[in-house]
């Protein structure tokens, strides 16, 4: 018996590790199968997230492209109407009096008004004579028919010279104004 339970011991223990190695075979084709389905999962899963980025970068940048467009639009436009506003500007600048030559008139204005002013003057100091002339022959008691001649003479001349007078401070007045 010994040696047949060696030879029943030795296939029990042949067939034992048979089995256990047909199970581990089996476990190991199991969890391969497991692995190589989960590795399909996460393989499938990663070209569907690559798939989905690449369809948001695509809209990301169709959408940056549009609002490039946009901005470009309204820069070209901005500066469209910069340019106007400058060409307008300049236009306007170039019609405009400089200070310079502002001041160069006022001071031919001044310079003719003071000439002007020195005429009037003058002139009223003659009308002031004039008077003082007229006042003294009346005073002095000349006869009356000579007094309303000279009277109506020294009126002509008054009014002859009033009137330019008149004519030159009109003349003054409508270069202050202009």
């Amino acid at each position: 018996m010994n040696e047949s339970m060696t030879v029943e011991l030795k296939e029990f223990l042949e067939q034992l590790i048979n089995e256990r190695d047909h199970y581990l075979k089996s476990v190991m084709d199991e969890r391969d199968r497991r692995y190589e389905d989960r590795f399909k999962a996460q393989e499938t899963g990663v070209v569907s997230a690559l798939a989905a980025q690449k369809e948001f970068t695509s809209a990301a940048f169709a959408s940056s492209e549009k609002a490039i467009v946009k901005a470009e639009d309204a820069q070209k436009s901005y500066n469209e109407r910069t340019n106007e506003l400058r060409g307008t500007l300049n236009d306007q600048a170039k019609m405009l009096l400089s200070r310079s030559e502002a001041e160069t008139r006022f001071i031919s204005v001044e310079q003719r008004f003071d000439e002007y002013k020195k005429d009037i003057s003058k002139t009223f100091d003659e009308f002031r004579k004039e008077l003082g002339d007229l006042r003294e022959s009346r005073s002095q008691g000349i006869g009356e028919k000579e007094i309303k001649k000279d009277t109506h003479g020294d009126n002509w001349k008054i009014i002859s010279i009033m009137i330019p007078t008149f004519i030159s401070i009109v003349a003054i007045a409508i270069a202050f104004l202009k």
